[in-house]
């Protein structure tokens, strides 16, 4: 998953917080089915097509990356707004999806799944603003105990001298109210996957009738 404010149009007004962040989830999650057709028939009787839905809990990494001078840097050990969270989230994953019967053995699949999470940080991102924890930010860059918190937390240009170090004089004068976030409370994030796929009954009869089927005998072979 990605995120990024830049391509945003000007003309949505939207506060210049020129934030990004990438990242890269291993989910794994249960789930449970409800088919519109009954499933437990043969193959060759099985529907022509079958909606279904789908619900279940999960859990999945969480690692967000923001690149700063060519290099992706960890976002969560940084904590730039002074929050820690973790590395797994749990999941609810619930969607709905469509089967559509190629032949006997194959469905094409279409299937569109969301995730509701219990994290506000999958980008990294919570706070409205920095007014809490501007000054934490800026003791950490002064002193050099770790100065990219402060530079990957405020990128916005008003507030970037033009070396692209942050302006901590602009900073001091704001008082950290330079935009973070939505600004909404107890909202967690979520996301969406759209996937299409294949999927193969193994049925006994496999191997012989399509797998392997005898072309010098030209066994038929039922598609329907």
């Amino acid at each position: 998953m990605s995120g990024s404010d830049p391509p945003s149009d000007p003309r949505a007004y939207r506060t210049p917080r020129n934030l990004s962040f990438k990242t890269s989830n291993i989910e794994v999650a249960t789930l449970i089915e409800y088919y519109w057709h009954p499933v437990k028939v043969n193959n060759i009787t099985r529907h022509l097509w079958n909606p279904y839905i789908f619900a279940g809990i999960g859990m999945s990494t969480n690692n967000p990356k923001a690149e700063l001078n060519g290099t992706w840097v960890d976002l969560r050990p940084l904590q730039l707004e002074n929050n820690p969270y973790n590395d797994k989230i749990v999941v609810f994953p619930m969607g709905l999806g469509f089967k559509y019967k190629l032949n006997v053995y194959m469905d094409m699949k279409v299937e569109g799944n969301y995730r509701f999470t219990l994290t506000d940080y999958m980008d990294d991102i919570s706070a409205y603003n920095i007014s809490e924890f501007y000054l934490d930010l800026v003791d950490d860059y002064v002193t050099g105990n770790n100065p990219d918190r402060l530079r990957l937390a405020i990128r916005n240009p008003d507030f970037v001298l033009d070396n692209g170090e942050p302006d901590v004089d602009a900073i001091l004068r704001n008082k950290g109210r330079i935009r973070r976030g939505s600004g909404l409370t107890h909202r967690y994030d979520g996301y969406l996957t759209i996937s299409v796929g294949l999927e193969i009954y193994l049925s006994p009869d496999i191997w012989d009738n399509w797998i392997f089927r005898d072309r010098i005998y030209e066994k038929r072979f039922r598609f329907w």
